[in-house]
């Protein structure tokens, strides 16, 4: 992918691209900020919208502003795959998969939830006692990419976790 295209692409995302200072005062770069993103009551029972990619590991979030942030990319860069994101499709939209049907589907083996309300759905659907696994996918549940945006603890927990069950790329396949 050419350079100017690939930034082009990464801007509409609302991703920062680093460029030489001669280019910068070209580029304007427009970010949500932590406040900014809305977290409207959200509810898994039309199904889920599943973004583009064939990982093995499903981010689950409140919506595509969300997956959008910096801190989300951030997280999927440091997971050792290509992650695939998702959000719950809107009341007034097409009805979406299940998160039980993607699982399956897609063959996610880990799903990321980021935010409590969303976990509560998801503890719901797991399987027997363990509220860990949905299917053949182990659960990991955190806080929202907003509360995680304004919070330093609430990150280093993150990514203590996320390396603990080894699905960051610097610490997968060690043991």
């Amino acid at each position: 992918m050419a350079l100017a295209r690939r930034n082009a692409y990464l801007h509409a995302l609302g991703i920062d691209v680093w460029v030489p200072r001669a280019g910068a005062d070209k580029a304007t770069f427009v970010h949500p900020e932590p406040g900014a993103v809305s977290e409207l009551p959200v509810s898994l029972a039309h199904g889920l919208h599943i973004g583009p990619g064939d990982g093995n590991t499903l981010l689950l979030c409140n919506g595509p502003a969300e997956a959008a942030t910096q801190l989300a990319a951030d997280i999927a860069r440091c997971l050792d795959g290509e992650p695939v994101w998702s959000w719950p499709v809107p009341a007034e939209a097409e009805p979406g998969i299940s998160l039980q049907q993607a699982i399956e589907q897609r063959l996610f083996t880990r799903v990321l939830v980021f935010g409590q309300e969303l976990g509560g759905f998801v503890s719901e659907l797991a399987s027997g006692s363990d509220a860990q696994v949905i299917a053949s996918a182990r659960i990991l549940r955190t806080r929202s990419i907003t509360e995680l945006a304004g919070s330093p603890v609430a990150k280093r927990t993150l990514w203590s976790e996320l390396c603990a069950n080894e699905w960051c790329a610097g610490r997968a396949g060690r043991a």
